[in-house]
Order: structure tokens, then C-alpha cells, then sequence
């Protein structure tokens, strides 16, 4: 749904990386989610 590897995903949910704007953006849209909720799940 995102069109994002499963393997950068990963990175993302474990911290290793962080996604940009547009990344959060697909994801939180992937998830129904408001990219703010995303972010106080990553902080």
C-alpha cells in the first residue's frame, strides 16, 4: 500500500531510520492514521 520494502519499513518501526515527510505521509494514509499520531509513536 505504501510502496515502501518491507525491509526500510522495518528500519523505520525499529528507529534506525526515520521516513520523510512523504514516507510518514503514505504510511499514516496506509495506516488511517493522522501523521501526527505517527510521530508520537516514533518520539
Amino acid at each position: 500500500m505504501t510502496g515502501i520494502s518491507t525491509s526500510h519499513l522495518s528500519y523505520i518501526e525499529n528507529n534506525e531510520k526515520e521516513p520523510s515527510l512523504s514516507m510518514a505521509v503514505r504510511i499514516a494514509h496506509a495506516l488511517n492514521r493522522k501523521v501526527e499520531e505517527l510521530y508520537r509513536v516514533i518520539q
